[in-house]
């Protein structure tokens, strides 16, 4: 989200998404109707938009595939000592860095886990 900052609904509505087992119509239902501003520290999350449903439904699978996208590079430990040499004052660990079978489980979330909007 540092490279494409986010409207701060999309980024709830993929939250709530996932925690209550990829029911997106739901996800978005319960994000539209949250009214307390986000935190403006935060420079990833962008105030809501006021996207139309077909929009805010696709900003989501597009933040969903971009999430897809950084948890398999994360699975290369060879991007992720490049990236994180960018950062000398992070700390030296190989905890960043994801094995394929959990990034193969939640790939298989991401593709059939969703329920869309439109049914």
């Amino acid at each position: 989200m540092s490279d494409k900052p986010r409207d701060c609904s999309v980024v709830a509505a993929f939250s709530l998404a996932l925690h209550n087992g990829g029911n997106l119509s739901e996800a978005i239902s319960i994000a539209r109707r949250i009214n307390k501003p986000h935190d403006a520290r935060f420079y990833e999350l962008l105030d809501p938009s006021g996207l139309d449903e077909e929009d805010f439904e696709a900003e989501i699978l597009d933040l969903a595939e971009s999430v897809k996208g950084s948890l398999l590079q994360m699975t290369n430990g060879h991007l992720v000592s490049g990236a994180m040499a960018d950062y000398p004052q992070a700390p030296h660990s190989d905890l960043v860095s994801i094995y394929i079978y959990i990034y193969i489980y939640i790939y298989i979330y991401f593709r059939i886990g969703f329920i869309h909007a439109s049914g």
